[in-house]
């Protein structure tokens, strides 16, 4: 009985931990159909939800416009990392996501030896614009269109 008892807390253990992921990712669509998941990046969060992020988002709809910013770490070439904030300047809360390149990208980029002139073009190539879904309200869209900031491109 008491192996039982565990196994049942073991499960409801991970469970519990699935559905705190489940809430906490964004989902995001690439212009060229590539999905892409968004996780919160814990290193800046600052306890910060992926909710209220996508709740802002939802609820800015057309009335904001955002842009961002993508980076990598070499250490790990196939974690990118994802600031957003709007036409302003502004960083949304802090808020950053990371996320993992999907695989066709992150070999074209590995073909090219990870050179930092092709990372510039593989963030120019695929993720000039995203599409982050959101649960608008309203009749609003279901996503939000975030632009990379060509101003920053442009001087990276």
């Amino acid at each position: 009985m008491h192996i039982l008892y565990s196994v049942d807390r073991i499960l409801l253990r991970i469970i519990q931990l699935s559905m705190k992921a489940i809430k906490n990712v964004c989902i995001c669509t690439l212009e060229t159909g590539d999905i892409i998941f968004l996780l919160p990046n814990e290193k800046y969060t600052r306890g910060i939800s992926s909710k209220s992020l996508k709740s802002r988002l939802a609820n800015a709809g057309s009335q904001e416009s955002f842009q961002a910013k993508i980076f990598y770490d070499p250490a790990t070439p196939n974690v990118w990392y994802l600031n957003i904030f709007n036409d302003g300047g502004n960083s949304i809360q802090g808020y950053e996501f990371k996320f993992y390149l999907p695989e066709s990208i992150f070999k074209n980029w590995a073909s090219q030896s990870y050179t930092k002139r092709e990372a510039l073009v593989t963030k120019e190539k695929y993720f000039s614009r995203l599409y982050i879904f959101t649960r608008a309200k309203n009749n609003r869209l279901p996503f939000v269109i975030v632009d990379i900031d060509k101003k920053w491109m442009n001087d990276e």
